[in-house]
Order: C-alpha cells, then sequence, then structure tokens
C-alpha cells in the first residue's frame, strides 16, 4: 500500500480548513442576514409605536424575534408593546432578555429599574437605578429613576439630590420638577415649591 507523500497530507489539510473556515463563513453569513432583518422589522415596529399602532408594532416584534431571538432591540419594542397593555410580567421578561443580550445597555437598564419600580418592586428598581448610574452618570432619566427610588423609600434629602442632578443635566425635566416640588410641599418650603414651579 502506497503511503499518501507529505504533499498530498498537506493539501488535505488545507482542503479541510478551507472547508471547515467556508462552512463557518457561510453560517455567519446567515447570522449577520438574520440580524439584519430582525432590526429592519424592530425599525418597523419602533414607528408603529411613535404612529400608535401598538398591535402592529407588537406583531412587529414578535416577528423579528422569530428571525433573530438575540435582537435585544425586539425584546425591548415587544416589552413595550406588552406594558401598554398592562401584561406587566412578560414586559418585565422581555425587558430583562434586553438587558442581558445588550450586555447592560444603560438606557435597557434604567427602562427595567423603572418598570421594576411602577410594580412597587422597590428592591430591584434600586438596584437598577444604581446599576445605570454605573454605567453612565452623566445620564438624567438615570438620576430622575434614582430620585424615585429615594422618595418611595421616604429618603426625601437623598431624593432632591438626585434630582438636582437630574435638573442638572436636563433643565427642562418636568416629571422631576413636578416630584422635587412635592417634596418642598410636604416640607413646608413653600418658597421652593413656587420656584420649582415657576421654572416650569
Amino acid at each position: 500500500m502506497k503511503l499518501p507523500t507529505t504533499r498530498t497530507l498537506c493539501l488535505l489539510l488545507a482542503v479541510i480548513a478551507f472547508t471547515d473556515s467556508g462552512c463557518r463563513a457561510i453560517r455567519r453569513f446567515g447570522e449577520s442576514r438574520q440580524s439584519i432583518a430582525a432590526r429592519r422589522l424592530s425599525g418597523q415596529g419602533f414607528q408603529a409605536i411613535h404612529d400608535g399602532q401598538w398591535e402592529i408594532a407588537e406583531s412587529l416584534f414578535s416577528d423579528a424575534l422569530d428571525v433573530s431571538k438575540t435582537d435585544d432591540r425586539a425584546h425591548w419594542g415587544l416589552a413595550e408593546a406588552f406594558w401598554n397593555r398592562s401584561d406587566h410580567e412578560r414586559a418585565i421578561e422581555h425587558m430583562e432578555h434586553a438587558v442581558r443580550l445588550s450586555a447592560g445597555d444603560p438606557k435597557f437598564v434604567q427602562r427595567l429599574g423603572r418598570m421594576y419600580l411602577e410594580l412597587g418592586r422597590l428592591k430591584e428598581a434600586d438596584e437598577h437605578s444604581l446599576w445605570a448610574l454605573e454605567l453612565k452618570r452623566d445620564s438624567a432619566e438615570a438620576w430622575a429613576l434614582r430620585g424615585d427610588c429615594l422618595k418611595a423609600a421616604e429618603e426625601t434629602d437623598d431624593a432632591l439630590a438626585a434630582y438636582h442632578r437630574a435638573l442638572a443635566l436636563q433643565p427642562d425635566y418636568p416629571e422631576v420638577q413636578l416630584q422635587a416640588a412635592e417634596i418642598y410641599l410636604i416640607e413646608h418650603r413653600f418658597d421652593r415649591v413656587l420656584a420649582t414651579l415657576d421654572r416650569l
């Protein structure tokens, strides 16, 4: 029996390596096409939300996830669609997926914290407010969430400090201004109430 030459073995190894890398490239190309298709559907979903067409948006985000389960924006959009129709548990589930798949996008972390807070899950909301600030300290939304968590815990001085940080970053922030005014009202600091409302 004739043994293969060194040249023949090298040629066989090269073919195997090329075939393997080719398969990986084809697989990556397929995944890339899926990702692009899912992103396109998600974009259409957010446009539908903008137009107030929530049912269409929900359908588009679901289609996006059928194409690619790893599309963080589709999970985010579906979370917003479920939240809009008060299906809070499913909204939370998809928002948690969005946070995980995005590797902790500050915007997603802050939104999930806000959802937790609105459901009265204060501990989780508080954790996410701190996490959002670790990720992006110059986010007015994250400071607003932090202030709301502290206000819910009746830590009004710290809440006011957080609101002031939010307003330093975004002076025109009615929700934060109203929350601050409410604290001033509780504390009978009526001059501060009037000054805050005047800026509105």
